[in-house]
């Protein structure tokens, strides 16, 4: 009865008992010398184990909000990495962002003694200035600035330096004394940070507050120390996948049948070595920051508790009004107003695209944030990085698609499934150079609304449909090929079960 199955797929009508699971039933009886016979079950334990180095452990998440629940910090994790499984070509590109900012910040800082990892930490969030005992703003890297202090000499003054702004008709007093100040802030004096905010927007001129803290002094070792990752985490993951791409190269250098799952799983462990390499100085799991500027006896600036705000809006309460939830919810996923869309079915439909969009456009660091964005990844200041981005972003998808290209000629359970993943590998290998060539015209399309306002309105509705339609195809395709990688297992071929020979690949003589 179990005969077809060790001649590959050539009779799918004949089922396994149903008393017999399918784990068992495909690792017996299907490989002739049992020295050289792999199991079902260490097919996916060894996709499985890879994904898991793939995406949980390779993710480097910025810092949370203060004070927020397991649930949150957690869910926050798990969405990310779901993303990272959909689409893990987005996670180089967050990376490729936070590796080229902070190689600017690093080098612009290096003579305060600061290093990549510095950086990387500024950019998740780790610094953030605190006012007695609140926070009242993270330091962002457009808010990091040089400035001369008022002692030179970095000697203790028993005056406070004060900064003077008049917003909203009250003066902002800002206590800078030595003595105030908390080790190991304190040790710095002379080089300091200003935060300013124009509060119509980041182009604009002429601050309206500003905050003026001492340079945070910490070292590359305190920050290290902060990291849940260590060289034991990172030599694991490096080795489960280098490993898996191993053997999977060696199994079609012996002609060895590889399964659609490895297949999947092969192109994550690929992608994954990029957004290791980019993200390497980069602190894993840090939970608090580092507070700046935090005073014992000098009054808050605030008067009044700093109002929750959602990208600049003030919060309301969502308990009492349903509508306003939703309206944070959209708000929080595209940056603008709520009201500004036509009724609730768009908001509501494309609500669950809004962390691929986050993670791809990025995030911005507002007055009032205690903490950076899920997604955020620094500021790219000049066409040159934005440039670099788009192309690793596109070279890692369609490497991403190609390598699922590979089983074109695989066996499947049915003539369906062959089209299916023949297509989805196809959509997700061109659809990076549809988005390629979108960037490549957004100057021109600028030019055309200057120049013919009225030509240029459906043309640009024309084009964010086909982005949208394209962003939708190809979130289907991943997810198909997912299923079809899981569903592939149920019919294995022979060749599938049995290991490689690992003597032969070995040169003797």
């Amino acid at each position: 009865m179990l005969l077809p199955q060790l001649e590959g797929r050539s009779n799918p009508a004949i089922v396994a008992p149903t008393s017999i699971s399918i784990l068992e039933t495909s690792s017996d009886n299907t490989c002739d010398d049992l020295n050289n016979c792999r199991t079902l079950w260490s097919i996916v334990w060894s996709c499985l184990a890879t994904i898991f180095a793939c995406t949980w452990v390779v993710i480097h998440p910025n810092i949370p909000p203060l004070h927020e629940s397991w649930f949150g910090r957690h869910g926050r994790r798990i969405v990310t990495t779901i993303v990272a499984i959909i689409a893990p070509e987005l996670v180089i590109c967050w990376a490729a962002k936070q590796y080229l900012a902070s190689m600017r910040l690093a080098q612009k800082y290096k003579d305060f003694g600061w290093t990549q990892t510095h950086a990387f930490f500024l950019i998740m969030g780790g610094f953030v200035i605190y006012q007695e005992e609140e926070p009242v703003q993270v330091v962002g890297m457009r808010h990091l600035r040089r400035a001369t202090a008022r002692h030179p000499e970095n000697q203790p003054s028993s005056n406070p330096v004060m900064s003077r702004r008049l917003v909203t008709g009250r003066d902002y007093e800002v206590d800078l004394s030595m003595q105030r100040l908390e080790a190991p802030v304190a040790r710095s004096f002379n080089k300091v940070l200003v935060w300013a905010d124009t509060g119509r927007g980041e182009d604009a001129t002429g601050p309206l507050e500003t905050l003026t803290c001492p340079m945070p002094h910490i070292t590359r070792e305190e920050i290290t120390d902060k990291s849940k990752g260590d060289g034991l985490s990172k030599a694991l993951a490096i080795l489960q996948t280098s490993w898996f791409i191993l053997q999977c190269v060696a199994r079609g250098i012996q002609r060895l049948q590889v399964t659609e799952l490895e297949l999947a799983t092969c192109a994550f462990a690929v992608l994954n070595g990029v957004t290791y390499g980019l993200w390497w100085n980069k602190p894993q799991s840090v939970d608090y920051p580092v507070p700046i500027g935090r005073t014992t006896t000098a009054p808050s600036q605030y008067d009044e508790p700093m109002p929750r705000t959602v990208n600049g809006k003030l919060a309301r309460d969502y308990r009492r009004d349903p509508f306003t939830l939703l309206e944070a919810m959209f708000t929080i996923a595209w940056g603008e107003s709520f009201e500004s869309s036509s009724g609730l079915f768009w908001p509501l439909l494309l609500l669950p695209l809004s962390p691929f969009l986050r993670m791809m456009r990025g995030t911005e660091v507002k007055a009032g944030d205690t903490y950076v964005g899920t997604y955020y990844g620094g500021s790219l200041d000049y066409d040159f990085e934005k440039a670099v981005v788009q192309l690793i972003l596109v070279t890692s998808s369609t490497v991403f698609g190609a390598i699922h290209c590979i089983g074109w000629s695989f066996e499947f359970p049915s003539r369906l499934a062959q089209l299916l993943w023949r297509s989805c590998s196809l959509v997700i290998t061109c659809f990076p150079l549809i988005e390629f060539g979108s960037w490549i015209a957004i100057p021109k399309r600028e030019t055309v609304t200057q120049t013919a306002p009225d030509i240029s309105t459906p043309w640009s509705l024309l084009g964010a449909v086909a982005m949208l339609v394209a962003l939708l195809l190809y979130i289907a395709a991943r997810v198909v090929l997912l299923v079809l990688a899981v569903t592939a297992l149920i019919s294995l071929p022979h060749g599938a079960y049995e290991t490689v020979s690992w003597t032969y690949l070995i040169p003797h003589i």
